[in-house]
């Protein structure tokens, strides 16, 4: 109905003038509702809220008509007390650690578990000294040619000015104090500053001087075959244009008896302390400047026209968290956008503000249920998108509701009952709404990898509390500010129905027998069609997923140094390949009270099976040969073989290996604590040899996986069938005494194969999960399964469409795409949902029949509201783009491409469809199916009476409309045509 703007007395007088409807008004189950020719509509409308004014909607809406203000202060003190309690529960942002992306339950997982807890439990080595072991590397590299800059390697990156820049650049982290004195590796007690670096060849410990061109060539020809130091082709070049160097941070540190691991208390010590000396020292260098939301990192370090950059655990660490914070920032700004789009769409300030203030305080009160009720810890950055999303959605609903509610004009004038009408129809729109939408996001929540699952929880709290708060605190507001006596300056009260552009758009969906209605239809079905073939191209990710943007210093280190290629270097230190293990003497694990949302305080107890190495060192040896010679899994020079270094070592302490068992097991008890390995990538000898409370547990074989840290899904599963068919070899030995059934095989490279593999398995689960309970719930919404199955099909065109685009982009199908192919099933729904709900409601409260007129009155009561929604959810996700972090950036591409192609196919293909082809009548009615199949006993003879008369009756056949179901201008009348088409 084209009333925008008109008052309710100017509405009222132009519905005074339309003549009473005749013909007989049927409900669903064919009972007269509509009788008395001459009763007004006032009248009707009368009739029927008597009937609901004792239902639970008129004892809700009485609540807010009679204390508006005292169910708002309610609701805002229940939220103080939940924040509090929040507080009180200890809650704070989760730090992350390297095991929250890992499959807890998985296999492989549950076998490094075993093994860790296994070296937890294994006695201190003595031979493991402070500082000794190189377990953190900080990187320099130094790039005469760098991919953002124009610059010429002629010459090589070996001048006196650029060596003598890098002694310079290493000299900023060797020469601090809290290096040398807390951090530095110790070999024989002295800090090895060089023992890695590419300047060991040109300056040895001489001080960062110019050299001359007779050292530089004599460093040069002593660097050959050090291929780890320089770029793939130097040496086939003749000269090199990148160059590296690694200066070691030795663990365990003083205090501690054991090496550090990634995420320990070791770790953030140094991460804390050297981290921000370090930075702040390399930053004032190199005159690096920067700002909230343009990270430091993002300039340029240059010197003597190279570009100089450097990496740690510690530093990217620290900057992911600041990052973190630092995009937080960005939700306030989209607070401020809905918050002002708000105002304007509802036409008020006061009503704008408490909406926002709803919105907003869903959040604290879902964190409370998220946090304190259901006892999931983990919160850090994919709960921050929550956020965004949640803020178009809430927005969404209060459209809805405050639309309703000024549409209610049309009807009355008493402030109950308008609230009645409004609170009725946004009640169960909104429901339909926010139930699929929580559910797309609880599918989320049986995926294995944690942090994906704990988004989804939260997020669909959020999206059920927003839904709880719209329907109790939104409808106090409007009474207040209905009540109030004092109105807002800016504010302004309208009938918001229909509008020009609405009445243009079915005006063009009508043109020549809905010719451009079939196009649309055709059209976007066939686009949509090849953006499925496209969804279904989707692989998981070829390379690492990235966190920086290009030009973030740690980015261009990534990609130096990984990559499928292996990156700009001819080979990696060892330590950048994951490592690899056989274990004997270990058969599982027990791990009581493991929380999945605490993934990094693992309390797990291995459990042993007897092994006697004394008996089984032959196939013990036999195991390291197999492990050593099998074919492309472990790189040459890296596997660790205690025995062999044990015989060796007693051969030239003792001169014989004969020995009796007591003998045997005191001089490897003794070698354990008085050798290192010779194999740097271990310190001691307390991991391999698994000696507990002074027995000998379990022993081990390690090495390193030849595979890079950034193959494809595919080789990395055939790296692991080739793991699987060493270990069938290794269980066959014949070694009862080493139980070699009992042995097993673990590498963190598999553990991230199965989180590549949990990737896509949950965003085929999340879909087949969707998908039905949005049916369902269309289905239960509508009670019409034509409306349900034409919206089921539009949403799977948003789902393909995005996942289209994603394959268009180059991107994969990693953490980002799966969250965002269930996230978009949640979205997409609710305009198809709206409309649908309109078309419905237009069959039962309207009285329409034909699909023109259901279109159109959907249209007119949903349009105006769907394209808000959109607008909302799209522009606070917009502002994402300007987050430092691409896994905001992109879920900022993918939710506006999601919003955009929703409400596109909401109102290009869902309302054509329904136009062209939409269900009349009582076509696809389930409940009339029912009633027609299975009618009552009692009132199966009077009902098959008036289904015969409502088919005779060619006025009863399309019951009369009320004269408010259609445009005032255009009075219905006995004379022409009930619904405005043609007679049949």
């Amino acid at each position: 109905m084209a009333t925008a703007g008109l008052t309710y007395d100017e509405v009222m007088a132009q519905s005074a003038q339309a003549k009473p409807q005749q013909g007989l008004v049927l409900d669903e189950a064919f009972d007269v509702i509509h009788q008395d020719d001459d009763k007004s509509e006032e009248e009707d409308f009368e009739d029927i809220e008597v009937e609901i004014k004792d239902d639970y909607v008129g004892r809700c809406t009485s609540v807010f008509v009679q204390y508006p203000r005292r169910v708002v202060v309610s609701i805002l003190l229940i939220t103080v007390l939940a924040m509090y309690a929040t507080y009180l529960d200890n809650f704070s942002i989760t730090v992350p650690s390297p095991y929250d992306w890992e499959c807890p339950d998985d296999e492989y997982t549950l076998l490094r578990d075993a093994m860790m807890s296994a070296e937890d439990e294994a006695d201190e080595s003595k031979a493991l000294t402070t500082r000794g072991d190189a377990t953190f590397p900080f990187y320099y590299f130094y790039d005469s040619e760098p991919w953002n800059r124009d610059a010429n390697c002629d010459g090589g990156i070996f001048t006196p000015q650029r060596l003598r820049a890098m002694c310079l650049a290493e000299e900023i982290l060797t020469s601090n104090k809290e290096y040398q004195e807390d951090y530095c590796l110790l070999v024989n007690g002295t800090c090895a500053t060089r023992s890695a670096s590419v300047l060991q060849f040109f300056y040895d410990d001489a001080p960062c001087s110019l050299l001359d061109q007779a050292r530089i060539d004599q460093g040069w020809a002593a660097l050959q075959g050090n291929v780890f130091f320089v770029d793939k082709h130097a040496f086939q070049r003749g000269y090199a244009c990148k160059a590296r160097s690694i200066i070691y941070l030795g663990t365990p540190l003083t205090g501690y008896d054991e090496t550090s691991k990634i995420g320990d208390d070791q770790a953030l010590e140094m991460q804390e302390k050297l981290g921000s000396v370090m930075e702040q020292a390399l930053w004032r260098s190199y005159d690096m400047e920067g700002h909230t939301l343009n990270s430091k990192y993002n300039q340029a370090a240059r010197s003597s026209g190279m570009s100089v950059l450097w990496f740690a655990q510690p530093l990217a660490q620290r900057e992911f968290s600041r990052l973190v914070n630092e995009d937080f920032l960005v939700a306030f700004a989209s607070v401020l956008f809905v918050w002002c789009y708000l105002m304007y769409h509802l036409g008020s300030c006061f009503v704008g503000s408490m909406a926002m203030l709803q919105i907003s305080v869903s959040l604290p009160l879902s964190l409370f249920f998220y946090r304190v009720v259901f006892r999931i810890s983990y919160f850090a950055g994919m709960q921050i998108l929550v956020v965004f999303v949640i803020l178009g959605i809430g927005a969404d609903d209060c459209f809805v509701f405050v639309d309703a509610w000024k549409q209610s004009l049309l009807l009355h004038d008493d402030t109950h009952k308008r609230l009645q009408y409004a609170y009725a129809r946004a009640l169960q729109s909104m429901a339909n709404t926010s139930l699929t939408t929580a559910a797309a996001f609880l599918a989320t929540a049986i995926s294995p990898i944690m942090p994906i699952a704990a988004f989804g929880i939260y997020a669909a709290i959020c999206v059920l509390m927003n839904y709880v708060l719209a329907m109790t605190m939104l409808p106090a507001v409007l009474i207040w500010h209905h009540n109030s006596s004092k109105c807002c300056t800016c504010s302004r009260t309208e009938i918001v129905e229909g509008g020009t552009c609405v009445e243009r758009y079915l005006t063009i969906l009508s043109w020549r027998k809905k010719i451009i209605a079939k196009i649309l239809v055709l059209v976007l079905g066939g686009l949509s069609c090849t953006a499925a073939y496209l969804a279904s191209r989707l692989e998981p990710p070829r390379e690492p997923e990235e966190w920086f943007s290009q030009k973030h210093m740690f980015q261009q280190v990534a990609d130096l140094i990984g990559g499928s290629n292996g990156g700009a270097y001819g080979a990696n230190e060892d330590q950048a390949y994951d490592a690899f293990h056989v274990v004997f003497g270990i058969e599982g694990v027990s791990r009581d009270d493991f929380d999945p949302y605490v993934p990094s305080k693992r309390l797990a107890s291995p459990d042993y099976v007897a092994i006697d190495l004394y008996e089984a060192q032959d196939a013990f040896l036999q195991a390291c040969h197999l492990v050593e010679t099998f074919a492309a899994l472990v790189r040459p020079n890296t596997t660790l073989c205690f025995l062999r270094e044990f015989q060796q070592w007693q051969t030239e302490t003792y001169a014989s290996t004969a020995m009796d068992r007591a003998t045997f097991d005191s001089r490897l008890a003794l070698f354990r604590d008085s050798t290192q390995p010779s194999n740097k990538l271990h310190g001691a000898w307390k991991a391999p040899v698994g000696i507990v409370n002074g027995e000998l547990k379990y022993v081990r074989i390690d090495g390193r996986i030849s595979m890079t840290q950034g193959a494809a899904i595919d080789e990395r599963k055939k790296t692991l069938r080739r793991a699987q068919k060493l270990l069938k070899k290794i269980q066959q030995l014949d070694a009862p005494f080493l139980r070699p059934d009992k042995a097993f095989q673990v590498s963190g490279a598999w553990l991230w194969y199965e989180t590549q593999v949990a990737l896509v398995r949950g965003l085929t689960t999340g879909i087949s999960i969707g998908f039905p309970v949005a049916f369902l719930v269309l289905t239960a919404a509508t009670r019409n399964v034509i409306l349900s199955l034409y919206a089921i099909v539009v949403i799977g065109c948003v789902v393909s469409g995005v996942l289209g685009l994603c394959y268009l982009l180059g991107w994969s199908l990693g953490i980002r795409e799966s969250v965002a192919g269930v996230i978009v099933i949640g979205l997409a729904v609710d305009y198809t949902i709206h409309l649908g709900h309109m078309y419905d409601h237009a069959r039962f409260h309207a009285h329409l029949a034909t699909r023109d007129e259901r279109t159109a009155y959907a249209l007119r009561k949903m349009g105006r509201t769907v394209f808000a929604g959109a607008v909302t959810t799209a522009g606070a996700a917009s502002l994402m783009f300007a987050c430092q972090l691409t896994f905001f950036v992109q879920m900022a591409c993918l939710i506006v491409f999601t919003i955009a192609l929703s409400i596109s196919l909401a109102l290009g293909l869902y309302v054509p469809l329904l136009h062209v082809i939409g269900p009349e009548r009582e076509q696809g009615n389930l409940w009339f199916l029912w009633r027609r199949l299975c009618p009552p006993k009692e009132k199966a003879a009077a009902s098959e009476k008036r289904a015969a008369s409502w088919r005779l009756d060619p006025v009863a056949t399309t019951p009369a409309p009320r004269g408010l179901a259609r445009p005032p201008s255009a009075p219905a009348s006995v004379d022409s045509p009930p619904y405005g088409g043609a007679e049949a």
